[in-house]
C-alpha cells in the first residue's frame, strides 16, 4: 500500500507541476514576448504526435490485441467527439467569461479518467513500462496546462483559478490511477480496451482540439514545421534518454 500511494502522490505531482509548467509558459509567452498561445499549443501538439506515434502506441500493441486496442480507440474518439457536441449544445448557457473555461476544463477531466485508470492497471500489471506512462502522463498534461491557461487569459479570468483547476484535475487523475491500482485482476479485454480508449482521448485532444483548431492562426508552412519539430524532439528525447521498455 505505501508503494501504491508513493506512486499516486508522484503522478499528482507530475501532473500538477506539467500542467503550471504549461500554464506558467504561455503565459510567459503571451505577456513578456508579446506572442499568441498558437505556437506553444501547436509545438506542444507535435511532441505529443511524436510520443504516441513512436512510443506509447507501439509499446501499447507490442503487449496487447491488436483489435482490441484499435476499438478502445475509436470508443474513446467517439466519446470525445459525444463531449464535444455536448460542449457546442450548451455554450449558450454560460456567460463568456467562465463559461468557455470551464466546459473546456470538463472535457479535459473527463478525457483524464480513462488515463489516470489505465495508468494504474498498467502499474498493477506491467503491461507497459511505468516509465513511458509517467513520462507521457507529463508530458501530455504540459500542453493541457496551455490550452487551460490560454482560454484563462482569452476570457481574462483570475489566475488563482488556474492553479485551483489544475489541483483539481491532477487530483482527480491521481484517484482514477489509485483505482487502477486497487483494482484486483481486471480482465485482459477489459485492460486493452481501456489502454486504446486512453489512447484515442489523448490523440482526440491533441490532433484536433489542440492542432487544428490552432492551425487557422498561422500558416500551413508554420503549423507543419512547428509540429514536425515537437515530434523531432520528442524522438530525440527517446533516442538520447532512454527510458526503458
Amino acid at each position: 500500500m505505501n508503494s501504491d500511494l508513493a506512486v499516486i502522490v508522484n503522478v499528482f505531482l507530475i501532473i500538477f507541476f506539467g500542467t503550471l509548467i504549461g500554464g506558467g509558459l504561455t503565459w510567459l509567452i503571451c505577456h513578456t514576448l508579446k506572442l499568441n498561445s498558437h505556437y506553444i499549443n501547436i509545438f506542444c501538439s507535435g511532441i505529443l504526435i511524436g510520443l504516441i506515434g513512436f512510443e506509447l502506441l507501439p509499446e501499447t500493441l507490442k503487449h496487447l490485441d491488436f483489435i482490441g486496442v484499435f476499438a478502445g480507440i475509436s470508443l474513446g474518439v467517439f466519446s470525445m467527439i459525444a463531449m464535444e457536441g455536448l460542449i457546442h449544445k450548451t455554450k449558450n448557457r454560460f456567460k463568456r467569461d467562465s463559461g468557455m473555461f470551464l466546459l473546456l476544463f470538463t472535457a479535459l477531466f473527463l478525457h483524464s479518467i480513462p488515463t489516470g485508470l489505465a495508468f494504474g492497471m498498467n502499474v498493477q500489471q506491467q503491461v507497459v513500462n511505468p516509465s513511458i506512462l509517467l513520462a507521457a502522463v507529463f508530458l501530455h498534461h504540459i500542453p493541457e496546462g496551455v490550452i487551460l491557461m490560454g482560454t484563462l487569459i482569452y476570457t481574462e479570468m483570475n489566475l488563482f483559478i488556474f492553479g485551483v483547476f489544475c489541483f483539481i484535475l491532477s487530483l482527480a487523475v491521481s484517484l482514477n490511477a489509485l483505482g487502477g491500482l486497487e483494482w484486483q485482476s481486471p480482465s485482459e479485454k477489459f485492460t486493452t480496451i481501456l489502454n486504446g480508449t486512453a489512447i484515442g482521448t489523448l490523440s482526440y485532444v491533441t490532433i484536433y482540439e489542440v492542432l487544428w483548431k490552432h492551425s487557422f492562426h498561422l500558416s500551413k508552412i508554420k503549423v507543419l514545421s512547428i509540429t514536425l519539430l515537437g515530434a523531432l524532439l520528442i524522438i530525440l528525447f527517446f533516442i538520447l534518454v532512454p527510458i526503458g521498455h
